[in-house]
């Protein structure tokens, strides 16, 4: 909100993001907000929101932002996962915004958004009844490994790079779940224990799938969300740091972007799906807004 706020701490970026929804009369949040900055935003349940943004090497984190126009944030960016619940039903949705560098994500933080921004499109254009969700989690690891291996953080040849699981260490978690009156919703039902319509092509990778919330064909009027990511967690990256299929240079070049994720809430229809999701994703949108030139 350029000229209206000036938020330096995810705590601040919480408060606004509360503050809009109970002016637009939604009292309640879904969940518990997702405010990180910098490297924060690799952790993917992160709720201290308690953290200042990071600021340039040569400024104190004392000054007064207030008035200390000198006093610059350092390039980085901003996840939000945060929704409210409206007439009872909970949303989710996820955007990534840069801070620092005139409102403009670094060149890393780019080419990282983009590769995410492609998987959650090519997921969303797949998206339609009969279509199994553990089908449109692997298109999302195989546009990941397509798109890392572009950039060079990882190395070798597509399908054996695919086949060795080293992705889920970039991307640990599912595509996304059922959403409904709880923002898991629910569980029992879209991840049933005894479940005989899963792919057989499932059992190739299953550290792919460990983490899934939804393991079932889509159907019509099924509202789900599709949120893949990309993630730099340090945790996360320790295991596979010497896999012969990661270039360990390249990705030290990638590591300070932290984490990625875009979300929208889809209804499956009888063809397709609906992006319920009304706010911009683009990055020339999110530049725009973020420079204050919106």
């Amino acid at each position: 909100m350029p000229h209206q706020w000036r938020i330096s701490k995810e705590a601040e970026a919480e408060a606004v993001f509360v503050a809009s929804c109970r002016r637009e009369g939604a009292l309640h949040q879904a969940y518990l907000p997702i405010v990180a900055a910098s490297t924060r935003a690799s952790t993917l349940h992160y709720c201290c929101n308690d953290k200042e943004f990071l600021w340039g090497p040569d400024t104190p984190s004392t000054a007064d932002i207030a008035h200390d126009h000198n006093h610059c944030l350092a390039p980085q960016v901003l996840l939000i996962d945060a929704s409210c619940e409206w007439r009872n039903y909970a949303s989710d949705i996820t955007r990534v915004t840069p801070v620092g560098n005139g409102g403009k994500f670094t060149k890393e933080a780019r080419e990282i958004y983009e590769t995410v921004l492609k998987m959650q499109m090519a997921c969303i254009e797949a998206a339609k009844p009969g279509v199994h969700w553990d089908t449109l989690h692997l298109k999302s690891h195989e546009i990941l490994v397509q798109e890392l291996l572009k950039l060079g953080i990882l190395q070798g040849e597509f399908k054996t790079v695919l086949e060795s699981g080293v992705s889920a260490a970039f991307y640990p978690h599912g595509l996304g779940h059922s959403l409904g009156m709880d923002v898991h919703d629910v569980p029992s039902a879209s991840k049933p224990s005894e479940n005989k319509t899963i792919p057989a092509e499932s059992s190739k990778n299953p550290e792919f799938y460990r983490y899934l919330r939804l393991r079932l064909p889509l159907e019509k009027h099924m509202v789900v969300t599709i949120e893949p990511g990309c993630y730099f967690s340090p945790y996360q990256l320790a295991p596979v740091r010497n896999s012969p299929y990661i270039n360990a240079e390249v990705l030290g070049r990638y590591e300070s972007v932290g984490g990625v994720r875009i979300e929208d809430v889809v209804s499956i229809t009888e063809n397709g799906c609906d992006v319920l999701t009304t706010v911009r994703k683009d990055v020339e949108w999110l530049e725009a807004v973020a420079s204050g030139s919106l």
